[in-house]
C-alpha cells in the first residue's frame, strides 16, 4: 500500500457503518482503501470496495500520533536487520512495536488493529 494525502480542501465525508470519517488520505492504486479520522479523532484504515467484506481498522489515536508512527515506520523498514534469522526478525518487529506502544497504547490492543498485522508482517520478514 502507498499512501497518498490530500490537501485539505479534498478531504471529504464518509459513512461506513453508519460511522463518519473525514477522509485524509487514499492509495495511490485502489480508490477503495482510504484513511479516514472518526469523529472522536481516531484515525481508521477503511476498505470500501463494493462488497460485503468493507471494514474499518483502528491505525492511531489522532492524526498526530498516525503521522509519527508512519516515521518510526519508515525508519525501521530502512533498517531491516542483514541477517534475517527467526530470532533477529522476532526481536526487529518487538522492537518496533515497542516504538508504537510508545506512541499510542491502543495500537496492539487487537489482532487485527493495523499496527499488528504490520508488526507481524515484519515479524515473518514480509515487509
Amino acid at each position: 500500500m502507498e499512501l497518498v494525502f490530500l490537501s485539505p480542501e479534498k478531504y471529504y465525508d464518509l459513512i461506513l457503518y453508519h460511522h463518519k470519517y473525514l477522509i485524509i488520505a487514499k492509495d495511490w492504486g485502489l480508490d477503495s482503501i482510504l484513511v479516514g479520522i472518526a469523529e472522536n479523532g481516531d484515525v481508521f484504515f477503511l476498505d470500501t470496495e463494493e462488497s460485503e467484506e468493507k471494514y474499518a481498522v483502528y491505525i492511531a489515536s489522532t492524526p498526530e500520533v498516525f503521522r509519527k508512527e508512519i516515521e518510526v515506520f519508515q525508519k525501521f523498514c530502512n533498517t531491516r536487520p542483514l541477517n534475517e534469522t527467526e530470532e533477529n526478525l522476532k526481536k526487529f518487529a518487538d522492537s518496533f512495536r515497542k516504538q508504537i506502544l510508545h506512541l499510542d497504547k491502543n495500537a496492539f490492543s487487537n489482532a487485527e488493529n493495523y499496527w499488528s498485522v504490520i508488526a507481524e508482517e515484519l515479524e515473518y520478514g514480509v515487509i
